[in-house]
């Protein structure tokens, strides 16, 4: 965990049709929608690490259940206690530019019709292109923030999709082919991270992995005046659904990682400590992890 003092100027905020529109100042938390969070063992305490507020980059396995639910949840809780606001950050598309606000006031009964309908291009199951992000247990996240935004607890949505200035950049840089294009784009979405914690209280951020291992030495290699965790999902068997060049697409079993955590700490726990193989400085475990198979629009 790190708290560095900042040398970095922003160079850009997040396009307001990410982030904009969708904040508030404090909750008006309304008794008639009034929503239990459910969030994982030792969310207070790892949340009490940052009094004034953080970034928690939570790095997933792809196409697993079980990751979504346990981060929104968090979310929730995090955005009840302190009343202020807070943001859920997905690796997801925003193909108008204004899709997560016009989510957030859409009809709550048909929200997931909505979601379907506007990102339909993403929602198809195809397995071109399938890498466990347009997962239904990724819908059910999704219908769940809005349920908890629509109750009144200061929760929103936004996303790491580059701005248009970033796309252009990105552009001109893959063709004139200079330095690591990939490397590059993951520091502009780690920009975009930093960023958003200029205007919310408290950032979580949703991401594979490998995003957010290279968002966490992005930050680690830049004076951020900011607080920030890694957790990285750990577990001791299971399935999940991605695509695979030996095996196809579908179920696959899924190799444990720190599976042995569970002889200290509780399955659908979060916890601070040092992975000595990676960048990580917490985690958030589960006993198993299940498949999760694409979402398909109506």
């Amino acid at each position: 965990m790190k708290k560095i003092s900042s040398t970095i100027a922003i160079l850009f905020f997040i396009a307001s049709t990410a982030l904009s529109g969708c904040a508030k100042n404090t909750a008006s938390l309304s008794k008639e929608n009034e929503v239990d969070c459910n969030p994982p063992i030792g969310w207070n305490s790892l949340v009490d690490k940052f009094s004034d507020g953080g970034i928690y980059i939570f790095g997933e396995r792809h196409g697993t259940q079980e990751s979504p639910e346990l981060v929104v949840e968090f979310a929730c809780a995090v955005a009840k206690r302190f009343n202020t606001q807070t943001i859920v950050l997905y690796e997801l598309p925003d193909q108008t530019g204004t899709f997560f606000e016009d989510m957030l006031n859409a009809p709550t009964q048909d929200v997931e019709e909505f979601i379907g309908s506007r990102m339909k291009d993403f929602w198809t199951g195809n397995t071109d292109i399938q890498d466990g992000r347009s997962s239904q247990a990724m819908m059910k996240s999704l219908v769940r923030l809005k349920t908890i935004n629509n109750s009144g607890i200061p929760l929103t949505i936004g996303h790491l999709q580059l701005t248009p200035k970033q796309q252009v950049e990105t552009h001109e840089k893959i063709k004139n082919h200079t330095g690591n294009s990939y490397g590059f784009i993951y520091n502009l979405e780690a920009q975009n991270i930093h960023a958003a914690k200029e205007k919310y209280e408290n950032v979580i951020v949703l991401v594979g992995s490998y995003h957010a291992k290279k968002h966490i030495q992005y930050f680690k290699s830049k004076n951020v005046k900011q607080n920030y965790i890694g957790l990285r999902q750990a577990y001791s068997a299971g399935t999940d659904w991605t695509c695979r060049e030996t095996s196809g697409c579908g179920r696959h079993k899924a190799k444990a990682y720190r599976g042995s955590l569970l002889l200290n700490h509780k399955n659908r726990s979060v916890f601070v400590a040092k992975d000595q193989h990676s960048d990580f400085e917490g985690f958030f475990l589960f006993s198993t992890i299940t498949a999760s198979p694409p979402y398909v629009a109506k």
